[in-house]
């Protein structure tokens, strides 16, 4: 990943996020990654795709067809948003004939956060009525601004921003819920501008998101043998819903005990996996072990026990 246009990333939280987000976008568009299977041509007479998939709890996938503007960034499939326990909200978008920022392009983000169109903006070209917040993405930038009854107006957030051109991908972009009211969840509109012209997705009408909560699922629990003098191991299989990917960080526990005594571990991460390592003691020999792999993220705790027999 890198930050085209020149400016360096306010927060290293978004290359994690980043990074995360770019595996999620290829599972999301399938094998063929993002950039092919996901942008299609409309069929004759057809309006844009709707269609909002959902890959896990958090994330959500949102596809648009392309070729319908003429010279603004033409919006494709695999657009997403997700959140964290945290309160961070991300937002890609996918634009699959630019390969960074450039002069001239808008990019904007029109959420509609009480759902309600009644409410918020008029509407207007590239506008859609009721939208209380818009984020607007400039040469490697966001800033928010919130409707004021007559017009949008900047708001200062609890802290910027981060924005980030993803290789082959589009802007992506994380937001504190706060900054927008700590909304349950929001309406969407993609906005993209060149000169005149205007990218709306979907086409017409809204997409839906609501924030969820992060949830860690433990997967196999991948075991070696067990013997006198020698380490054993074991790795958890652990995935996060916000990106729908194998967890790599977090603080893991490794709690074991050897016939009742304790039995001390060491934890890492690697190859998608929460591993544990224990040293088994000669005389060890005939004695069980009861142990446990277990990683806490944001709150939440992923674990797998099990018992063995040291021979």
């Amino acid at each position: 990943m890198h930050s085209k246009g020149g400016r360096p990333r306010s927060s290293a939280a978004l290359l994690i996020a980043a990074t995360a987000l770019t595996m999620a976008i290829v599972a999301t568009a399938g094998n063929a990654g993002a950039g092919t299977r996901s942008c299609v041509p409309a069929p004759s007479g057809a309006v844009a795709a709707t269609n909002s998939v959902a890959r896990a709890t958090a994330l959500h996938s949102y596809d648009d067809y392309i070729e319908d503007v003429v010279s603004a960034p033409d919006i494709c499939g695999a657009n997403v948003v997700t959140n964290d326990n945290l309160g961070k909200i991300t937002i890609g978008l996918h634009i699959h004939d630019r390969q960074g920022f450039v002069v001239g392009d808008g990019y904007r983000v029109m959420l509609d956060t009480d759902k309600n169109p009644a409410t918020g903006s008029t509407a207007a070209p590239g506008v859609p009525a009721g939208t209380e917040y818009e984020i607007e993405i400039h040469d490697g930038a966001s800033t928010l601004q919130h409707w004021n009854g007559a017009a949008f107006e900047p708001v200062a957030t609890q802290s910027p921003i981060t924005t980030e051109w993803l290789e082959d991908y589009g802007p992506a972009l994380e937001i504190n819920a706060a900054d927008i009211g700590n909304a349950t969840g929001f309406d969407l509109v993609y906005v993209t501008t060149n000169a005149t012209d205007v990218d709306l997705a979907p086409d017409s009408g809204t997409w839906s998101y609501t924030m969820t909560k992060l949830e860690l699922t433990a997967g196999r629990l991948l075991l070696g043998p067990a013997r006198a003098g020698k380490p054993l191991l074991a790795a958890m299989e652990v995935t996060r819903s916000d990106f729908d990917i194998a967890l790599d960080e977090g603080k893991i526990t490794c709690a074991g005990k050897l016939a009742g005594k304790p039995l001390r571990g060491r934890s890492a991460f690697g190859s998608d996996l929460v591993g544990c390592m224990w040293r088994l003691p000669k005389t060890a020999g005939g004695k069980r072990v009861v142990a446990s792999v277990a990683v806490t993220f944001q709150g939440v705790t992923a674990k797998r026990s099990f018992t063995i027999r040291v021979k």
